[in-house]
């Protein structure tokens, strides 16, 4: 990525327009240290999701989210990162208030934000689960204008560096949210190759709002398994070249109208 002229053309581009964005991270594994270092070294505003005894053994330790806390929020992702689709209502809950729960004895603080393991949930479960957080996280893709909708906070674009993908439903969704020509050429750059971060450069012909809202997402264990952390840096280089304003997830969050408390999640 050549972030200087392409950062200038891409701010010409959005001349007259604000971007305002945040990030998020799934898992709370060891390589989110890295993540955090390289996000507070670029003013990143980062929420990460963390599940305290991840099924990998490679969660962070309780000293490390205590010190991560000093810069990033933290959310909880279910204990053990279950998804809670396939379990009881009952079971659901568990998944959510155990995490939480472990959470917030670590940090001494209130942990409010959940995101769902894999995005993944039923109706029942997420009726059950909605009254136990302030907010709920999912996923969605090209969502530039409202970053809450039906009570879910949905992400824009992913930072994908390991080939991870969504379903055909998913992007068929997000595509149909475009108009005709933005849409093509979004499928376009896809069967080329071009990631999901990489439409960046593709925000002016995306959206046509006056404030653009860009939600990023991933998983450090990815950026760390294809040492893509230079490539990571460029892009929040980017993001700070051309003026977006950071905000935190909190923050961004409550910009959709109502407050946190009342960002409740409404069952699909």
């Amino acid at each position: 990525m050549n972030v200087g002229p392409w950062a200038e053309r891409l701010a010409g581009a959005l001349a007259g327009r604000r971007v305002v964005y945040t990030t998020s991270w799934d898992d709370g594994l060891h390589t989110d240290l890295q993540l955090v270092e390289l996000g507070h070294r670029h003013g990143m505003p980062m929420m990460l999701f963390a599940s305290p005894l991840h099924g990998s053994g490679r969660a962070m330790h309780s000293r490390d989210l205590l010190e991560v806390a000093q810069h990033a929020e933290i959310g909880s992702h279910t204990l053990r990162h279950t998804p809670i689709d396939h379990c009881s209502a009952l079971e659901a809950r568990d998944h959510v208030l155990s995490g939480r729960r472990h959470l917030e004895q670590v940090l001494g603080a209130s942990v409010p934000h959940f995101c769902l393991v894999g995005g993944r949930y039923t109706r029942a479960n997420l009726a059950a689960v909605k009254g136990l957080v302030d907010s709920v996280r999912s996923t969605d893709l090209l969502n530039f204008g409202a970053p809450v909708r039906d009570g879910l906070v949905q992400p824009s674009l992913q930072i994908r560096f390991k080939g991870r993908t969504h379903p055909a439903k998913v992007v068929w969704a997000a595509l149909s949210r475009l108009a005709l020509a933005p849409a093509l050429r979004v499928a376009g750059l896809a069967l080329r190759g071009a990631r999901q971060h990489d439409l960046m450069a593709e925000l002016p012909r995306l959206s046509a709002a006056p404030e653009i809202r860009v939600h990023l997402w991933g998983h450090s264990a990815d950026v760390a398994a294809c040492n893509a952390w230079q490539e990571l840096a460029r892009l929040f280089e980017l993001l700070n070249l051309i003026g977006a304003k950071p905000m935190r997830y909190s923050t961004f969050v409550g910009t959709d109208g109502p407050p946190l408390a009342a960002a409740r999640v409404k069952p699909k």
